[in-house]
């Protein structure tokens, strides 16, 4: 995680990707300070297994930090601008086709166009459910890109 921030956001984004359990050991032994010893007395498990649960918590929560670390910073620093608007900058290299810019553009309109692409799906059981429709996204995604190549400036 060397030269990349960690911002109160995107902890809280990685602590979320993490089971109960382990999320509940994470905090009691980084937030309260409390020993594996002691967690496992709290709650009535073996000491090896609070150990367990907060070194393999920690490998994933390192993980995901190291992937997602730049697209937070992109991300936040497109949220300080209060119009939430991609900087021209960023909108003239997308459209020149650099790939970094591009990806900015993607990540700024992200979230839209997964909310576009929810859709009732039914499961193998025939359940129905909300999820994503990822070809929906996919397309969304390409139509973005080549308008951002062809858009007029």
């Amino acid at each position: 995680m060397a030269g990349k921030k960690i911002t109160p956001k995107l902890l809280a984004e990685a602590m979320r990707i993490l089971p109960k359990e382990k999320c509940i050991t994470v905090l009691l032994y980084y937030f309260f300070q409390l020993s594996d010893v002691e967690i496992g007395q709290l709650l009535n498990i073996p000491r090896s297994t609070v150990q367990y649960r907060r070194t393999n918590s920690f490998e994933r929560l390192n993980q995901f930090l190291e992937e997602h670390a730049d697209e937070w910073m992109i991300n936040s620093n497109i949220e300080n601008n209060e119009r939430g608007l991609l900087p021209y900058p960023i909108v003239l290299a997308a459209n020149k086709g650099d790939p970094e810019a591009m990806k900015v553009v993607i990540l700024h309109y992200g979230s839209y166009m997964t909310s576009l692409s929810m859709r009732k799906l039914r499961d193998q059981h025939g359940d129905i459910y909300w999820g994503i429709d990822e070809d929906t996204r996919d397309r969304l995604r390409s139509k973005l890109m080549q308008s951002a190549l062809t858009f007029k400036i």
